[in-house]
């Protein structure tokens, strides 16, 4: 069997037991994706037994889906907008991208908060719309609290030196200048920061205040 895809010579293939014939590989260079009818001929010259026959057949070529490649994000601060640094999917062929969100979202407060991506290749003959997704962590904020938000033993603004709280993943330690410095590794209730801070007008902070601290005299 001799196979040609329009007018052009392919290949050729022997029969199997049951009378079939396939060849692989065939190069569609130059044939866009679409459906061609009756573009694949099929030959059979004849043998002692059988006479010459020949058939057509029609060729659908399938776009092709872009590759989609988007690392995972690293985690964000509340807060933040959304722009380049974590939607920077890129693709295989020449397109553009839609995101969902778009740039400029900030997102709440939310472990695994999802990122959509549409892929609209510029060559829609050839290439399909792709879609992707990746997740992002959103945090709290760390309260930075000063010297004048910690009461000492007396409940008088005398605190200072407190480190900075802006590691989300420690736990900060405050110096105090009192007579407390004698000790190590006393532990200070929260209560009294989170009410200051209230005081202040911070309520956003009471809860991550809560979460950090008691603070640790050192």
């Amino acid at each position: 069997m001799s196979f040609a895809i329009n007018g052009s010579a392919v290949g050729l293939a022997i029969t199997d037991a049951f009378g079939i014939a396939t060849i692989s590989d065939a190069s569609l260079a130059g044939i866009s994706a679409g459906t061609y009818p009756n573009a694949v001929y099929a030959t059979f010259v004849g043998d002692d037994v059988y006479a010459p026959s020949s058939a057509t057949a029609d060729l659908i070529v399938a776009k092709l889906t872009p590759i989609i490649t988007w690392p995972a994000p690293a985690s964000i601060t509340s807060g933040t907008a959304l722009d380049g640094t974590q939607l920077n999917a890129t693709a295989n062929a020449p397109g553009a991208f839609v995101y969902d969100p778009p740039s400029g979202t900030i997102l709440p407060v939310g472990a695994g908060r999802k990122l959509s991506v549409t892929f609209m290749p510029f060559d829609t003959t050839n290439y399909a719309d792709a879609d992707a997704s990746v997740t992002i962590d959103v945090i709290e904020p760390t309260a930075l609290v000063t010297s004048a938000d910690l009461p000492d033993e007396s409940g008088d603004d005398s605190v200072s030196n407190v480190a900075d709280a802006s590691d989300a993943n420690s736990i900060s330690m405050a110096k105090f200048e009192s007579p407390y410095t004698q000790y190590q590794n006393v532990l200070t209730p929260h209560d009294a920061v989170a009410g200051r801070l209230r005081r202040r007008g911070v309520p956003a902070f009471e809860a991550t205040v809560a979460a950090q601290f008691p603070l640790f005299i050192c």
